[in-house]
């Protein structure tokens, strides 16, 4: 079994998903934060407040895996778990929602919660992309966690394009 969670974390390094938090819309769509290429069994989540979906793209349509969405700070508490296979994408949309995270699952029909942990105790990732309502992107990877905290937080509450310019203003887009 050592040899098969070792082989599927391998397989991991040439393609993790992406996990975007939806800032105001739960169908998973419009502006969101994103954790690029987040590998299996870690957390990621917005470091304040809550989202109300969760979206995992790009995944390989051969995994059998997984998706959690987490209240309570981070990957504190589980509050959804649903399966993703023979697909690209899964939307969690009854959120709140303050982390994320996902693990492969074997071919078996999988009940309840067993083998899933908190992650309380582990620091989750930060968001490292972020997503405006006209697809444009912007890398939050350079930033300081401060700086990263701030931005999700103007983005998340801005009401019009002219806070949505200042929140992004001096972050590298890119395409």
């Amino acid at each position: 079994m050592t040899f098969l969670a070792t082989l599927l974390r391998l397989a991991t390094a040439a393609s993790a998903i992406d996990v975007y938090f939806h800032f105001d819309r739960s169908d998973c769509q419009g502006r969101s934060a994103v954790c690029t290429n987040l590998n299996p069994d870690t957390c990621c989540g917005v470091p304040t407040g809550s989202v109300p979906s969760l979206g995992f793209r790009d995944i390989p349509t051969n995994w059998f895996l997984q998706v959690r969405g987490h209240e309570g700070g981070g990957c504190r508490l589980t509050k959804t778990l649903e399966t993703a296979s023979f697909t690209n994408f899964k939307c969690l949309g009854n959120g709140p929602y303050t982390g994320a995270g996902y693990g492969f699952l074997s071919r078996k029909i999988v009940r309840g919660t067993e083998g899933v942990e908190t992650q309380a105790a582990e620091k989750c990732t930060l968001p490292d992309l972020l997503v405006l309502e006209d697809g444009s992107k912007y890398s939050l990877s350079d930033l300081e966690e401060a700086k990263i905290v701030e931005t999700l937080a103007v983005v998340k509450n801005a009401a019009d394009g002219e806070a949505l310019d200042d929140a992004v203003k001096g972050l590298e887009k890119v395409e």
